[in-house]
């Protein structure tokens, strides 16, 4: 498990040393590779990472969890409505008439 949390820490560290971000937020099978040993990952992270981008990371997991499948298929769902409310609140207008 400590070899699969190395590769991660070598990806996240050129994310976060080139992207600078806040939050890194790791979701399925990454989150499950976090969960292994989280204090691991951050070391050997912190180790790599510039210390000015990394100064400022934090890293989590998706809260989610099993319900990341059916929330992703909800959004499917309503992508129309998301793309184009407008378009929404003509068709239901239409309709009642």
């Amino acid at each position: 498990m400590h070899r699969q949390l190395d590769h991660l820490a070598v990806a996240l560290r050129n994310a976060i040393d080139v992207l600078n971000p806040q939050l890194v937020v790791l979701g399925g099978f990454l989150a499950s590779i976090h969960s292994a040993d989280p204090d691991y990952l951050e070391k050997r992270v912190a180790r790599q990472t510039l210390d000015a981008p990394w100064r400022n990371t934090r890293i989590t997991t998706a809260e989610l969890g099993g319900d990341l499948l059916m929330i992703g298929a909800a959004e499917l769902a309503f992508e129309p409505l998301l793309a184009d409310p407008g378009a929404f609140s003509a068709w239901e207008q239409a309709r009642r008439a």
